[in-house]
């Protein structure tokens, strides 16, 4: 990874073991291109189509335009100049530095609580939440599996839990069948 040194010519302490994304990411379209860290996948992501994304920019650059539609011609421009042009782009907001794994879930857990979400329930859970959210949306399984930077689509498939609702639907749609054939009621078997 390419990061600038501190100043005095040394290597930022959080560059030797950082794996996040960092500001020399992003280019000058918002485009996102990392390499992620488990499995050294490549992955490309337009920013400018995330709006809570775009909205944590906007309250870095104090409300000024990040993105500008013009509206007569209708093309697109950035002004990424006005973020950072190197370091982490996710850093704490009290120390300013990338979270360590032990802080982030400390905090993570602290706002789930507040928010009542259960102790069962974990930050990671969210990739699943995103990859269902995404099939249920109906985005073809090829596509989600891409954005999810999975090898094949019987990983995506894995976490799909809306697999689970749509065998349920499908195993009572056939009872349903069976028993109108039958002449039987609906509640029997």
């Amino acid at each position: 990874m390419n990061h600038e040194p501190a100043s005095g010519g040394g290597c930022c302490w959080w560059a030797l073991r950082f794996t996040g994304i960092v500001w020399q990411e992003i280019d000058h379209n918002l485009i996102l291109r990392h390499v992620t860290s488990k499995k050294g996948k490549e992955t490309e992501v337009d920013l400018k189509l995330a709006p809570m994304v775009l909205e944590e920019f906007g309250e870095m650059i104090g409300g000024q335009p990040l993105v500008v539609v013009d509206q007569v011609t209708k093309k697109v421009s950035v002004n990424r100049h006005l973020l950072p042009a190197s370091g982490p782009v996710i850093v704490c907001d009290t120390s300013g530095l990338p979270w360590t794994d032990c802080e982030w879930r400390r905090k993570w857990r602290k706002v789930a609580r507040t928010c009542g979400i259960p102790d069962n329930v974990w930050n990671m859970d969210s990739r699943s939440g995103a990859i269902s959210e995404a099939i249920d949306a109906g985005v073809p399984l090829e596509f989600v599996r891409h954005a999810a930077t999975h090898s094949d689509i019987a990983q995506t498939q894995e976490y799909d839990r809306v697999q689970a609702k749509a065998t349920a639907r499908t195993m009572k749609a056939r009872v349903e069948n069976r028993n109108k054939q039958l002449g039987r009621p609906d509640d029997q078997k």
